[in-house]
């Protein structure tokens, strides 16, 4: 501590030890004397004006003993004492507190980046495990997709009873397999936050009629299915449907499996909610076997099936509960049971909704089979000469979408991938489109953009196939051009629903002479589609020049007309102007084949597609022998 001249007047035995003296010998010296000793914190340069009621901290190394250095908190404050004022200087070393500071800093330095490290790790997992289920999903919906839709087409030919009860027992078989395998995708997809809710407005009356398609199954078991809606629901709402007809399906189902006799009622209500907002409260009545107090606490766990031996004998994966409560709690609403053993049940569960515009005046959506094939055969009637290009690799999905749209009058186009799809659109009208997703050559994505890109296709409905349920990137569908998703396996009530409104909005489109030579110009802007395409109609021009070629020196007419046939919609396609030439004036040689002509001419075709080839090869780094083949 010093007076207001600067002497010392009292030192601390530390505070001499820290100035490297005795306390005695140090209050007989005055402070600047010490700092000129290698002290120089004592006074410190640019401190700030002393005030009496704030004292000042300053930071700085402080020598103690040879060499000896460490880090410091100086506080300086003035003080009174009898009248006399003085300044008062507490040393407080940091050192430690500093190093235990560094040493926090590099410790969370490293604990964030092996956060970031374990983050990655864990996304890649997840998406590891997303994209696993996909191709799972993909590989067991395929097969089970393809035994139900040739179920559903035997038992619409089959006349013998006994035949027909064995058809309807495996196509039984085949949706429960089906409905275990949506389920183990649905969690996993709630699990790993993939699911996103689509609210829409939808009437909602005829929705909650689109319900009465279990009434059949109820009455199989000699039970009454009855459905109540409030009269104030008899409006559009706003909601996910398609989530929403999930659980109370699910909900109606399970009422079912689980009453032996006597009826299940549905209520639809409309109540408010705390805030005062609207909310929807589904309630599904059942007089069947009923829970326990115990059984209902854990009823809504994921794989939990009630421990009564009555109850398991009915079998379940013990998903379907715990999936509804995770969709009605992304929906923001809650669920629950009333129950009492051997009296029966009352599952419930409210959502909030917005009440949503008006859709306007429809026509009532037919509710089976039936129905929508007699309302899309009246409409093909009505509309003419109707084809749908079905784009699919698997030649059994073509038969299937084949047969199911032949009763109805339509004229199906079938083409194995992009490619092949593009060609047919550049050779004839088409109305609608039926395209695969996943497939060679050209994928649908791919194939969808070149078709939107063409002025004169733009318009044209096209309707998603797809095995793969965890497309739930439906962005991607979107931003491809796409108008909606079929997934497989499709009832013929869903095909026939889905084109026929695809029909409704959807004029006849351009015939063949405004589409030719179309699809490059509706690239334009995307130079590795149109790069792209134009090897992959180099690819089959290739091959089709080979074979001419051959069958030119062996002079087989029939062999070239089929391969320039073949080659020309292509090339109109991409706009290959001297290919189009060289193959007409091939055709109309052929009528009175002039062989020395003819090998002129399919030199002349090797020699522009190689040609081409060059051209093609400085753009696109070669992925075929360009050239002769």
């Amino acid at each position: 501590m010093q007076d207001d001249t600067g002497q010392i007047v009292f030192v601390s035995k530390r505070g001499a030890a820290l100035l490297d003296s005795t306390a005695e010998a140090l209050v007989q010296m005055n402070v600047r004397e010490v700092a000129a000793q290698g002290h120089g914190w004592l006074s410190p340069m640019h401190l700030p004006p002393l005030s009496w009621d704030k004292p000042v901290c300053i930071y700085t190394a402080v020598l103690q003993g040879v060499g000896q250095e460490f880090l410091a908190e100086v506080q300086l404050e003035l003080i009174k004492i009898d009248g006399r004022s003085y300044c008062l200087y507490t040393v407080r070393d940091i050192s430690q507190q500093l190093h235990t500071r560094e040493a926090l800093r590099r410790e969370v330095v490293i604990r964030t980046a092996r956060l970031k490290e374990e983050k990655v790790l864990a996304e890649r997992k997840s998406k590891a495990k997303t994209d696993f289920l996909a191709r799972m999903s993909h590989e067991i919906r395929t097969p089970m997709g393809l035994t139900i839709s040739l179920t559903d087409l035997a038992l619409a030919h089959a006349t013998d009873p006994r035949q027909r009860d064995y058809l309807s027992k495996i196509r039984v078989a085949g949706t429960h397999l089906l409905s275990i395998v949506d389920d183990i995708l649905d969690l996993s997809k709630i699990e790993a936050n993939k699911l996103c809710l689509r609210p829409a407005d939808f009437d909602f009356q005829p929705f909650f009629d689109g319900l009465k398609c279990l009434c059949q199954s109820a009455a199989d078991k000699g039970l009454v299915l009855s459905f109540d809606a409030d009269h104030l629901l008899h409006r559009t709402i706003r909601a996910d449907s398609g989530r929403l007809k999930q659980v109370l399906l699910n909900y109606i189902s399970n009422a079912i499996k689980f009453t032996n006799c006597g009826r299940i009622a549905v209520h639809a209500s409309v109540r408010s909610a705390p805030d005062g907002s609207p909310e929807i409260l589904f309630e599904v009545d059942d007089t069947g076997v009923g829970l326990t107090t115990s059984q209902i606490r854990r009823l809504f766990r994921p794989f939990y099936q009630a421990g009564d031996p009555e109850v398991s004998d009915y079998g379940s994966t013990g998903l379907g509960l715990s999936i509804c409560k995770q969709l009605v709690e992304l929906m923001g609403g809650k669920v629950g049971v009333r129950s009492n053993a051997g009296v029966g049940s009352t599952f419930w569960f409210h959502i909030p909704i917005t009440w949503g515009k008006a859709i306007g005046s429809r026509s009532t959506a037919p509710v089976n089979g039936e129905q929508a094939r007699e309302q899309l055969r009246h409409q093909v009637s009505d509309r003419g000469i109707t084809r749908v290009l079905v784009a699919d690799d698997n030649k059994v999905n073509q038969q299937i979408v084949l047969e199911m749209l032949a009763p109805c009058g339509i004229e199906t186009v079938l083409a194995d991938n992009g490619l092949a799809a593009l060609e047919a659109l550049a050779r004839q009208r088409i109305d609608c489109i039926l395209m695969d997703l996943q497939m060679p050559a050209m994928d649908g994505y791919a194939a969808v953009r070149a078709i939107r890109r063409n002025p004169a296709t733009a318009s044209l409905p096209v309707i998603a196939l797809t095995a793969d349920v965890l497309v739930d990137d439906a962005q991607r569908c979107r931003d491809s051009g796409l108008d909606t998703i079929l997934t497989k396996p499709f009832s013929p009530h869903a095909l026939y629903h889905y084109i026929s409104e695809a029909l409704s909005r959807s004029p006849p489109v351009p015939d063949q002479s405004e589409q030719n030579g179309g699809l490059l110009r509706g690239m334009e802007g995307d130079s590795k589609a149109e790069l792209r395409l134009r090897e992959l109609f180099l690819l089959v021009a290739l091959d089709c020049s080979a074979q001419i070629r051959k069958a030119c020196a062996a002079r087989q007419s029939t062999k070239i007309a089929r391969q320039t046939h073949k080659l020309l919609p292509s090339a109109r396609m991409v706009n290959a102007v001297e290919v189009v030439r060289l193959c007409t004036e091939l055709d109309r040689q052929l009528a009175r084949p002039d062989w020395h002509y003819i090998a002129g001419i399919t030199a002349a075709l090797d020699e522009v597609l190689a040609q081409m080839g060059l051209a093609q090869s400085t753009a696109l780094p070669p992925q075929i022998p360009w050239g002769r083949a």
